[in-house]
């Protein structure tokens, strides 16, 4: 039985997963086709700071490098916002955190709205 064409995005799942060369790509297809309509996949970025995930390499004794992902310190907390008698709900990191202490929550999400994000 003859191969199926390969497509562009096939391409770019070859390169980003090598396992594909060796037949493992039947199981990265089925992990891309069972997301539902409703899942939302969440950025890991901070809505105050911008801080957001860093890549690099372990560097072992042997300088053997594999790669690796740093991930932003996030909550998501609720604010208590006295001039519109609201809450507002923000994925945050710990800097931020400590920025919203030091200026006040009305003057981060001013800040956010003058950026255009929806708050």
């Amino acid at each position: 039985m003859p191969a199926p064409a390969k497509t562009p995005q096939d391409s770019r799942i070859a390169r980003r997963f090598p396992s594909w060369k060796r037949g493992g790509a039947e199981v990265l297809l089925a992990k891309e086709d069972t997301t539902t309509t409703n899942e939302v996949r969440m950025a890991r970025v901070c809505q105050v700071t911008g801080k957001a995930v860093q890549s690099g390499n372990n560097v072992s004794h042997a300088n053997n490098r594999t790669r690796r992902r740093w991930l932003p310190n996030l909550h998501e907390r609720r604010f208590w916002v006295a001039s519109e008698n609201r809450w507002v709900k923000l994925r945050v990191s710990s800097h931020a955190l400590r920025t919203i202490d030091k200026n006040g929550i009305d003057a981060v999400l001013a800040e956010l709205r003058a950026r255009g994000e929806k708050v």
